[in-house]
């Protein structure tokens, strides 16, 4: 998907980076649940990933997720350092208007889950606890990431919220491929939002992903 993203949504305008936007992989929302067995349906939502370097050596990783007529819903900008340390996570929202900024020290979720002594852990049927960032609520909440399946060319984790968070998210699945460690599919809660008789409601969905650079 090309379309270009409404410059109102962009908080870095201008400057002098030479670099062109790498795009890393492209996913496409689905809605989750509710489907005959082998039925395909158009995305309602695609995003490209792109990580981006300017010449002061930082990092800056962004998914636009783009409506089917290609306008910008959801913008999520992410600032890791060299080492994919988190350091800063951005999320402005034209579906609600919204814009959240949080200064964050973690790692994110999918570099979690590639990174060996995690993933070995996740193998052997250890429970792994992290700290989810949800941005619109300034804050994060407590989930377990354990091994679901393993099947052949797929690995898939499973996370669950802990505690009162569990009334409001579903188990989250992320498929990954398990030579290349590179996720393929997600299932879970997205970013943007549904309109359901003119209300905007939380989307659980089903992301497809396709890579176009190793993925960092």
């Amino acid at each position: 998907m090309d379309a270009t993203p409404n410059s109102a949504l962009v908080p870095f305008a201008g400057g002098e980076a030479r670099d062109v936007p790498r795009r890393d992989l492209r996913g496409t929302h689905r809605s989750a649940g509710g489907l005959p067995n082998g039925a395909r349906t158009a995305p309602a939502f695609r995003y490209p990933r792109r990580v981006t370097e300017p010449d002061d050596g930082t990092l800056q990783a962004s998914h636009l997720s783009y409506d089917p007529a290609g306008k910008t819903v959801v913008l999520q900008i992410a600032q890791p350092d060299r080492g994919y340390g988190l350091k800063a996570f951005e999320v402005l929202n034209a579906q609600t208007g919204t814009e959240c900024s949080l200064t964050v020290k973690g790692q994110t979720l999918h570099l979690v889950l590639r990174t060996a002594a995690h993933w070995d852990s996740l193998m052997a049927k250890q429970t792994l606890a992290v700290r989810f960032v949800v941005p619109e609520s300034l804050t994060t909440y407590a989930f377990t990431i354990r091994l679901f399946e393993s099947r052949g060319s797929e690995t898939e984790f499973v996370m669950e919220a802990s505690g009162f968070v569990v009334l409001a998210y579903k188990p989250q699945h992320f498929v990954f491929d398990p030579i290349q460690r590179k996720i393929i599919r997600y299932v879970g809660r997205v970013p943007p939002r549904r309109d359901v008789n003119g209300s905007l409601s939380d989307l659980d969905g089903r992301v497809e992903y396709v890579h176009h650079a190793p993925y960092r």
